[in-house]
């Protein structure tokens, strides 16, 4: 069986490569889009800002320091 060749080499591992080739850079592309998300302080829910909320001076905030004090609160 004789197989054809481009540049010296036979298709086959021509074929073999573009294979290789195009499963890296799918993986590459896929994986990249995650890391950049989570490298972006990304938060659906709250967004990258601080949330911070106003109490009324006469409201009581208790701060629970414990799963003892959380049980019997």
């Amino acid at each position: 069986m004789k197989y054809k060749n481009f540049l010296g080499v036979p298709d086959r591992i021509w074929a073999n490569m573009f294979g290789i080739l195009t499963a890296f850079l799918f993986l590459s592309l896929c994986s990249c889009s995650t890391y950049r998300l989570s490298t972006l302080n990304y938060d659906p829910v709250y967004g990258p800002e601080e949330v911070v909320l106003t109490v009324p001076s006469d409201v009581k905030i208790d701060t629970i320091n414990s799963y003892f004090q959380l049980r019997h609160k």
